[in-house]
């Protein structure tokens, strides 16, 4: 379910409870010791009517007035995914950008086309920085971005979140042209780093592969396009 590409490998189990429960692990990292670390839990503000539902808000009831008091008070926002992760797909994540007001204004207004590349001059993905809210996308990355692609990942926490890196940002001129750090390319911004089609199965190897629809894959094309569009500016 990580990796859009690869469906075969069973699930396998990763202890980490016996380090990170750990009374010296857990004093290095100033971690409570009256409760044991878990993986995960089903819900981040508990379950308090006994129905198993999650009682948090939908994200987009929130995010507008984060984004707003992030602004506000000069905090930046970084957010990426993997280009073939199949658990929290990237185009989820560049339709909530472009529906969310920061800086005053809605979605960036510079589609994401900036390539980006690691310390050895590979490409490492896109990125797109405005407004203070930064968006990268890892080329060849599932959901486990830092396991998929350990060297660029490195370089992205480096760079752009510990870093002041200002590749990708959107800024004006002396003479108020926009400008992108970086420049832009019209291919990447044509269709932002897609999956691959194909989805192999298989018990532990690949033994089918499976394509949707032409169809279908037009139709779902033709609404990204549509929900990823630029706002449109209005004359005053």
């Amino acid at each position: 379910v990580y990796d859009v590409t690869d469906a075969t490998n069973p699930q396998i189990n990763q202890d980490a409870s016996v380090f990170l429960n750990d009374r010296a692990v857990r004093d290095a990292l100033h971690a409570p010791k009256s409760k044991p670390w878990a993986l995960n839990f089903d819900f981040v503000f508990g379950n308090p009517d006994g129905l198993n539902i999650d009682p948090s808000t939908e994200p987009m009831n929130f995010l507008t007035e984060f984004a707003t008091n992030a602004t506000a008070h000069g905090v930046g926002v970084v957010l990426y995914s993997g280009n073939n992760d199949a658990l929290i797909a990237h185009r989820g994540t560049e339709i909530t950008i472009q529906n969310t007001t920061f800086g005053g204004i809605q979605g960036f207004t510079v589609k994401p086309s900036t390539p980006w590349y690691n310390d050895e001059q590979q490409f490492a993905g896109i990125i797109r920085q405005e407004r203070n809210w930064t968006y990268v996308l890892f080329d060849n990355s599932g959901h486990l971005v830092p396991a998929d692609n350990p060297k660029n990942a490195f370089v992205f926490l480096r760079e752009f979140v510990l870093g002041n890196n200002q590749t990708g940002l959107v800024t004006k001129s002396a003479t108020g042209q926009v400008v992108v750090i970086g420049g832009t390319n019209s291919t990447l911004a044509e269709d932002v780093l897609p999956g691959g089609d194909e989805i192999y199965y298989g018990p532990g190897a690949k033994i089918s592969t499976y394509v949707f629809p032409s169809a279908t894959r037009a139709a779902w094309k033709s609404f990204i396009q549509t929900e990823t569009a630029l706002p449109t500016q209005t004359a005053a």
